[in-house]
């Protein structure tokens, strides 16, 4: 449980880097270690707890006037110990901060390279005249930036840190807010803030006192497109995952840690091995987001000590402060369930979770829809083209994975979706299928100086060159625009907010290179997903897992529920009135008027939409406006 802050170039006060520091209380209220030397200033918080673990996260080596921070984990640190021993590395207290600098000292810039896990560091190097800062490979610890006029770079674990600093100002970008709307997310590199930018995930950071900063990546996603020569067989891929999956749960999970079980069979693969390497029971957060199998189940057969997570629309009171842990909307109401467990987890210290494993196996039903549609000839479509208003909607819907009721908005959307499809390209048809609103969307609902911005986010993106297959292109454009910044981030700072740790075994970056490049079939056939992942707890922990999906009765969605539902319900009718809307001047009106009765129709398209609109102009609000009263504390 830590976080990272700090600035180059030229001095503050020392109460500049302490109000930076500040504003990350929630990561380490007891215990935070500044280093300030001329043109450096670096911080670091932590738990006390934390230290039994990793020891200090600070560390300076006053013989070579080193020094490093670092927040996270990279999990293998013990053998990086003992090859530095092995080739007469002298350390004084084997911290993890300790063993990190010395694989710096020994290995230059690349040490990241060695390094497994989830973490962001900063290293200032006075000999070299250089500072060092790396994210890790998957983007699993977010990292921001912010340039100065003066050309001082800042930089820290958490936006609102940014804005300690007098050089770094607050004002909402609305070319960030046009990716947001696209995506759901702020999917960086820039954030929603002017000159607020996001340390990509596998990128590092080079600076010197001259206020050159170069920003290059040591880590990339296309350098594992195609799967390990070495391997011929479909057994020899089995092996391989059972060995990389088990030896990144034991890394990233220690005896004592509680697992998130949220109905996914990612989530029940991890219990699985957690559950045999511990010691006692394991307790189970269980809360069924997923209809896979169901949590409680698992954990009972696991021998898991279950405790529920009972998530209900009034617990979205605390959705305001959710917002604010994050720094940046998210339109992605699953994040409240686990909020809840995070906070259930806090005295545990940390909590294992099976996110990000659906993304490396393209199993999210966006994705097996779009590759099912891929699939189909291009003269399909023209002729489906033709034919749409004799076809049956609902059921073409639900194949193309629009799912609940199939509205005007919704038909239309179908008519985008095919036209995309028959364009060509890749990351359009991702997006017509992903994306919150469209351009059609954005067209009835910018105003004033969006209009400019409109579609800024989609124009700059392009298709993944040099995968063999659409199955790894589509992970790559997820890889750049929803993973990191939609999923893994936000599960890390919701996680820190609760003052609770979050492990993600499937982003351990050794295993996931191995899951970029696996073979389609290994991934998906038709009518099935996540084949290796089936068949390796078939054979492991045979019965965990259903041969088929769970049936659940048919309910409301959560959001539907939610919205429905106070506090929700009052926060829309206050934050998407037509005085707020109109005093914001972003939005028409009666464009936001049409979505809100939309989304009482339980047509899921528009329930999205209301739903990120509202997530917006709570951070607005809270961010932009300064507006008292959305926190409890």
């Amino acid at each position: 449980m830590s976080g990272i802050a700090g600035y180059l170039g030229s001095p503050q006060p020392p109460s500049v880097l302490r109000s930076m520091m500040g504003k990350m209380m929630h990561r380490g209220a007891t215990h935070v270690q500044y280093y300030e030397q001329g043109a450096v200033s670096l911080g670091v918080r932590q738990l006390d707890g934390d230290f039994s673990l990793v020891g200090e996260r600070c560390y300076v080596d006053a013989e070579r006037d080193t020094a490093i921070v670092l927040a996270g984990e990279f999990t293998n640190y013990r053998e990086e110990l003992e090859q530095l021993e092995k080739k007469g590395v002298r350390l004084t207290g084997a911290t993890m901060a300790e063993v990190a600098l010395r694989l710096y000292e020994v290995y230059g810039v690349s040490c990241v390279n060695r390094m497994r896990g989830a973490f962001v560091l900063a290293i200032h190097d006075p000999q070299k005249d250089l500072a060092f800062i790396a994210r890790d490979p998957l983007g699993v610890k977010p990292l921001y930036y912010a340039t100065t006029q003066s050309g001082t770079f800042v930089f820290a674990s958490e936006i609102k840190s940014l804005f300690e600093h007098p050089g770094v100002s607050l004002e909402a970008d609305l070319r960030g807010i046009d990716a947001y709307l696209s995506m759901g997310c702020s999917p960086g590199p820039d954030a929603m803030f002017k000159g607020v930018h996001k340390l990509p995930a596998g990128h590092r950071v080079l600076w010197n006192p001259g206020l050159h900063v170069m920003i290059e990546p040591y880590w990339q996603v296309e350098s594992f497109a195609k799967p390990d020569p070495v391997l011929k067989t479909d057994e020899d891929f089995e092996a391989r995952f059972a060995s990389l999956f088990e030896e990144a749960v034991r890394q990233h999970a220690v005896d004592g840690f509680g697992i998130y079980l949220s109905g996914d069979i990612e989530s029940a693969a991890v219990a699985a091995v957690l559950a045999k390497n511990s010691s006692s029971p394991v307790t189970a957060f269980c809360y069924d987001a997923s209809s896979d199998v169901s949590a409680a189940a698992v954990a009972a057969q696991l021998g898991c000590k279950a405790e529920t997570v009972n998530f209900l629309p009034q617990d979205m009171d605390k959705f305001p402060e959710a917002i604010w842990a994050l720094d940046e909307p998210v339109a992605d109401i699953s994040l409240m369930p686990f909020y809840i467990a995070a906070r259930m987890a806090r005295p545990r210290g940390a909590l294992v979770t099976g996110n990000g494993g659906a993304e490396m196996f393209a199993s999210l039903p966006f994705e097996q829809q779009l590759l099912n549609a891929i699939e189909k000839p291009k003269a399909f479509y023209s002729a489906l083209k033709s034919l749409y208003a004799l076809a049956p909607q609902a059921s073409m819907a639900r194949k193309l994975g629009f799912e609940g009721r199939v509205g005007p908005r919704t038909k239309q959307r179908l008519f985008d979706v095919v036209e995309a499809l028959r364009a060509g390209s890749l990351w359009r048809q991702y997006l017509s299928v992903a994306g919150i609103l469209d351009q059609r969307d954005k067209q009835a609902l910018y105003i004033g100086d969006m209009i400019p911005v409109m579609e800024t986010y989609a124009d700059t993106r392009h298709d993944p060159e040099g995968w063999p297959s659409a199955t790894g292109a589509i992970m790559a454009i997820e890889n750049a625009s929803g993973l990191p910044e939609g999923v893994l981030a936000p599960v890390e700072k919701i996680g820190m907010f609760s003052s609770t740790e979050c492990r993600l075994p499937f982003m351990d970056h050794r295993l996931a290179e191995f899951l970029i490049g696996l073979p389609d079939h290994l991934r998906r056939t038709k009518g099935r997903d996540r084949i290796l992942l089936r068949k390796y707890l078939d054979k492991a922990h045979p019965g965990l897992i259903p041969p088929a999906a769970v049936s659940q009765p048919e309910r409301r969605s959560l959001l539907a529920e939610c919205l429905a539902a106070e506090p929700l319900k009052g926060m829309v009718e206050t934050c998407l009135s037509e005085s707020s809307v109109r005093r914001r001047e972003l939005f028409d009106w009666q464009a936001v008027k049409a979505l809100l009765a939309g989304a009482k129709t339980d047509e899921p398209i528009y329930a999205r939409q209301v739903f990120a609109l509202l997530s917006l102009e709570i951070w607005f609000r809270i961010f932009v406006d300064h507006e008292k009263g959305w926190m409890s504390h």
